[in-house]
């Protein structure tokens, strides 16, 4: 008889469990895993490699989410398990390093290093990375002697400069830490030997100071901070190293004294500094006009306007040969509108440029006269000082910036027949600074005027010269694009915008059509396209990079990874294998940028010039499962969030910005801990940022909310993801709905670039992805 009892589900196979648990390890779903392979270790039909995989993937997982006795437990088990496999198996060894992880994570440091130790037995090329593994263990632990013997260990092991000073760097911070100020200065000698950036090496000189001196080597310690001096004096390394000389009233160059006091605002010293320039010098030498200088831009910091004035009067008096004459000029500007006068700091920098048009300061006169206006809503007085420069200086840089200000000013302002002579006249005197955006913004006010048609053949041209440009694309959305006002909603009807997948006959988006094209121009005689060369597989930095990714010691492995790159990226055949490596490894940052690389290299003058199957490896859809559910679940494009993800990131999920951001879109912190609280994230910690489902749920959220605190755009919501929310309204109560105003007045501009690049990548999504 029939019934209503459902069938039961057939348990899946040991094999493909084990399937499953590695896509939940992927993406962070460590609790999930776990009961997966538990799951496999109770299975009946599991044989011994299953359940071997499955407790050695069990450790691999406690790992990752910090749970150390739980995942040397399952070490141990597997050791015992394993025991028939010859003690040299790759599986044990890597075993091992895993035990050492969990071990240090128990700060059973001892241990730990007996096992590294172990580890490298086998892999003496990883000498470098494990024994900075080891050290940042000891170092955890409190033990700043055996850290440092492990850091010493690793810098002698590395061949690579960069690497070496870097961990140099991590021994000196050590020992200045532990106050062995001998040895820290020993290690300071070394990496100053390695170094050659002014801007690192004047802070090594002068801690190298610092260290001689509290070593008793008072004469090295001099000998250090003088050339801190002169290294980059316009640093805060070399006014603490001034600051240590004059304490033991040792002679400096009072000029020079007075320059590096300016930098760092300390006023009054300064001053003095000038003082004692001018009191020392002949009424003949050169730097007297530097001297007054300096004690006007003093007494500006010290507030004292008259004073200041006077000096400043000084130098204009002086000789107009000297570069400081207008200097002096552009000061005397400044300090009116520091003084509440901005109006007359502008009839200053006119005068200037008027009367002394050949200094080379006078452009700059009057570009700071036209921001001066532009900031006290003059913008008439803006559009004379902007047109001044342009006809008087032509030859300047700042005049084509002047005439871009004016154009966009007298647009916003309603002024569209003086936009489009701005516009036109950047094109025809400068035709080479910002085309593409004087091109649109010129179609823009022709548009305004009812010039609609000579608008539209404008930006069809931009289109067919730059197409995959920011510009060339808001040219496309303009001209080409049915129920949007061309101001409004940039990332609006994109597909109607967007050119061809492919400019290539026959292309079908197959790797065979790739690598046929690729046959086409490259020189080299290829075997078998996407094999890589032997002498590149056995290449000791990408053994390594791949044996420390499968440790899960992923920056370690970029690192050595990234060499690998830049050691073989100017030979197209292996470049292109080594994408395809990358990208089978995961290691999605690397496989993009060598693909970005080869097509720069290659005959395509467009991306859609080159084959689909490689244009979708420079604008992937990688993590697609979370991504296109969670932008789903909050209401946003997939493919936007695509584009944001690949400039944030490129895709590389362990990604640390300066500024802190992490992971895949690139959650800062604090950031991370709001949106947990908004969301009910439960136990949220900022460990748990860099697992993709949590990092990419994160981000689609917090689009999401930007987009609704602002005005519901999702250009707001780009740029305040960038920007910080607040600016965004700020941008927008200046633009009104046109998005394109929008990025143009932005004054931060990493933000402007940043929705720039995004609107480029989301052209390109549009056009391979869309259907």
């Amino acid at each position: 008889m029939p019934t209503d009892t459902p069938t039961p589900a057939a348990t899946p196979a040991p094999q493909e469990r084990l399937a499953q648990a590695a896509h939940l390890h992927r993406y962070g779903y460590y609790a999930d895993e776990q009961w997966l392979l538990l799951g496999v270790l109770a299975d009946e039909r599991a044989d011994k490699t299953d359940q071997l995989t499955a407790r050695y993937r069990l450790a691999e997982s406690f790992l990752a989410e910090d749970n150390f006795t739980q995942s040397l437990d399952s070490l141990d088990k597997f050791q015992s398990e394993a025991s028939a496999l010859a003690a040299d198996d790759p599986q044990r060894i890597k075993a091992i390093f895993l035990r050492g992880e969990a071990l240090a994570g128990l700060n059973r440091m001892e241990e730990a290093t007996g096992a590294y130790q172990t580890f490298l037995a086998s892999h003496p090329d990883l000498t470098g990375v494990v024994q900075e593994i080891i050290g940042d263990g000891w170092q955890r632990a409190g033990d700043s002697d055996r850290a440092g013997e492990a850091f010493r260990l690793a810098a002698d092991a590395t061949a690579d400069r960069v690497e070496t000073v870097r961990l140099l760097e991590r021994l000196a911070e050590l020992r200045e830490g532990q106050g062995r100020w001998g040895e820290a200065g020993a290690v300071l000698e070394e990496m100053l030997d390695q170094s050659f950036n002014p801007g690192y090496r004047v802070g090594l000189l002068r801690r190298a100071g610092d260290a001689q001196a509290r070593a008793g080597n008072e004469g090295a310690a001099i000998a250090h901070w003088q050339a801190a001096l002169t290294e980059r004096p316009d640093s805060t390394a070399a006014y603490l190293a001034l600051v240590e000389l004059i304490n033991r009233n040792q002679p400096v160059d009072a000029l020079l004294r007075g320059q590096i006091d300016i930098f760092a605002e300390a006023w009054q010293p300064a001053l003095d500094a000038y003082q004692t320039s001018l009191s020392s010098s002949g009424t003949d030498d050169t730097r007297r006009g530097d001297a007054w200088l300096g004690i006007a831009r003093a007494y500006m910091g010290l507030g004292q306007w008259g004073e200041a004035l006077n000096a400043l009067d000084t130098v204009v008096a002086g000789d107009p040969g000297c570069g400081c004459f207008g200097l002096a000029w552009l000061e005397k500007g400044r300090l009116e509108t520091l003084r509440g006068d901005p109006s007359a700091g502008r009839r200053i920098y006119r005068t200037f440029a008027r009367e002394h048009p050949t200094d080379p300061q006078a452009p700059e006169a009057l570009w700071r006269s036209a921001l001066s206006a532009i900031a006290d809503d003059s913008e008439l007085e803006a559009a004379a000082d902007v047109l001044a420069l342009a006809d008087g200086f032509p030859g300047s840089e700042r005049a084509a910036d002047g005439l871009s200000v004016l154009g966009i000013g007298s647009y916003v302002n309603g002024l569209y027949s003086q936009s489009q002579n701005a516009f036109q006249r950047l094109q025809e005197s400068y035709p080479d600074t910002q085309p593409d955006a004087s091109a649109y913004w010129l179609g823009r006010a022709l548009y305004a005027q009812g010039q609609s048609q000579q608008a539209r053949g404008i930006w069809e041209a931009l289109v067919e010269n730059q197409p995959e440009s920011y510009y060339g694309a808001l040219a496309a959305l303009a001209s080409r694009r049915v129920g949007y006002d061309p101001a409004e909603f940039i990332f609006g009807g994109m597909e109607q915008a967007v050119g061809p997948a492919t400019t290539l006959a026959g292309d079908d988006g197959s790797r065979a059509f790739a690598e046929a094209w690729l046959s086409g121009w490259v020189t080299q005689t290829v075997t078998s396209w996407g094999s890589l060369p032997t002498a590149v597989a056995d290449d000791v930095d990408l053994r390594n990079g791949e044996l420390l990714l499968d440790l899960g010691r992923r920056g370690e492995a970029l690192a050595q990874l990234e060499l690998v790159y830049r050691r073989y990226r100017d030979d197209p055949a292996t470049l292109y294998a080594l994408a395809l490596h990358f990208e089978k490894m995961e290691t999605f940052r690397l496989s993009l940028i060598s693909t970005v690389w080869l097509l720069d290299e290659s005959p395509a003058k467009l991306v859609e010039d080159a084959p689909i199957f490689l244009q979708r490896m420079a604008y992937p859809r990688h993590f697609a499962e979370l991504i296109d559910a969670e932008a789903g679940r909050n209401g946003i494009d997939p493919l936007i969030f695509y584009s944001l993800i690949r400039q944030e990131s490129l895709f590389e999920e362990g990604a640390r910005s300066f500024a802190a951001a992490q992971g895949l879109a690139q959650i800062i912190p604090a950031t991370g801990a709001e949106i947990a609280g908004r969301i009910g994230f439960p136990n949220y910690s900022n460990a748990l940022i860099y697992r993709p489902y949590i990092n990419l749920r994160f981000g689609t959220f917090y689009l999401a909310w930007v987009r609704d605190f602002v005005d519901g755009r999702i250009a707001s919501a780009l740029a305040g993801y960038n920007g910080g929310p607040g600016n965004s309204q700020r941008w927008r109560e200046l633009s009104g709905p046109d998005d394109t105003l929008f990025v143009e007045l932005m004054d931060y501009s990493e933000t402007r670039l940043y929705l720039q690049r995004i609107l480029s990548h989301f052209y390109h999504y549009t056009r391979l992805y869309r259907e």
